[in-house]
């Protein structure tokens, strides 16, 4: 941690601004979680959420510069549009072609960007420990789809790959937006099998139909689309009346105070979680990019996911949500 100094009392001219941009913002829960990683390194920064609407992007990264921010995550809709006002990529930002960390080389000048997200899926995944029912040995294996083919779902082909997993498919509802990311990822991802399917629209036997997958079942579901999320919080992209395959473990990106419509959809799997863990573990790994602070301990992430957890279901309940 020898690029900041220990936090001494209050907000002083030292202290260090780090913050989150995106529209809409007012859900995140990464200003309560920076918070408590600040306050239990000791370091003296403070952490604010910030709506940065599309037309305005290119004016806060050049108050980024202006006003020394130190360090700011970055989330939809601006994760492929910041690349266009970064003077470097860095790790799987170069990849993945999104970046979700941009850090500011204050000597310099330079706006520096990199992708926690794949990282930060893979640790969680990690920690989850012998809970995870796909992992029917000491490694992990087995096939998996991703439902969705933004950014998020292109960090879940990378993490996924490295922790084993043989067989990827990417489901979009548009095959050609799934193509892309097999197209771009397949050189660089150690998987025996990479392919692209559509999702359907509707249920029953013409939207299995249309899946055009294996006949073999995952042995993990991601939904890696914003569903669940602002305008989109009562959608699914998985079609009502097509059942999820049985033995299938779940698993939502999108986290909050209730289970997200995919997850009630997902009810009967033998395992389900929502991205509140891997939430924890790229916004450690974020503050570890701006900071150089320690990863956390896996009991100590999971004492902040529970935290979080109540903090979300207290905010709901507040506005009768």
């Amino acid at each position: 941690m020898g690029n900041l100094s220990r936090r001494r009392s209050g907000v002083g001219a030292a202290t260090q601004m780090l913050g989150v941009i995106g529209d809409p913002i007012a859900h995140s829960l990464s200003p309560r979680l920076q918070a408590k990683m600040l306050r239990h390194w000791g370091l003296d920064a403070c952490y604010l959420a910030f709506r940065v609407a599309a037309g305005d992007l290119a004016a806060a990264l050049g108050g980024m510069r202006a006003l020394g921010i130190r360090g700011l995550n970055v989330t939809a809709p601006h994760k492929r549009a910041v690349i266009d006002h970064l003077d470097a990529l860095e790790g799987d930002a170069r990849d993945l072609r999104a970046v979700n960390a941009v850090r500011l080389d204050a000597e310099r000048g330079l706006l520096h960007g990199t992708n926690t997200d794949a990282r930060g899926l893979e640790l969680a995944l990690r920690a989850a420990g012998r809970e995870r029912p796909w992992n029917r040995s000491s490694r992990f294996a087995g096939s998996a789809w991703i439902l969705g083919a933004g950014g998020a779902g292109r960090a879940a082909v990378l993490a996924l790959a490295r922790l084993g997993f043989k067989r990827i498919h990417i489901l979009a509802r548009r095959e050609g937006q799934a193509s892309d990311v097999v197209k771009n990822l397949a050189s660089r991802v150690p998987v025996a099998e990479l392919r692209a399917g559509v999702l359907p629209r509707t249920g029953g036997p013409s939207g299995l139909a249309r899946l055009r997958l294996p006949t073999d079942d995952p042995d993990l579901v991601v939904q890696a689309t914003s569903c669940g999320l602002g305008a989109q919080a009562r959608l699914s992209p998985w079609p009502d009346g097509l059942a999820l395959p049985a033995r299938a473990a779940a698993l939502d990106l999108v986290y909050g105070a209730l289970p997200t419509p995919f997850l009630k959809q997902a009810k009967a799997a033998p395992w389900q979680a929502d991205g509140l863990s891997m939430l924890v573990w790229q916004g450690a790994l974020a503050l570890q990019y701006f900071l150089d602070a320690p990863l956390p301990s896996v009991r100590t992430a999971r004492g902040w996911e529970r935290s979080l957890r109540r903090a979300a279901v207290a905010d709901s309940a507040a506005t009768g949500l």
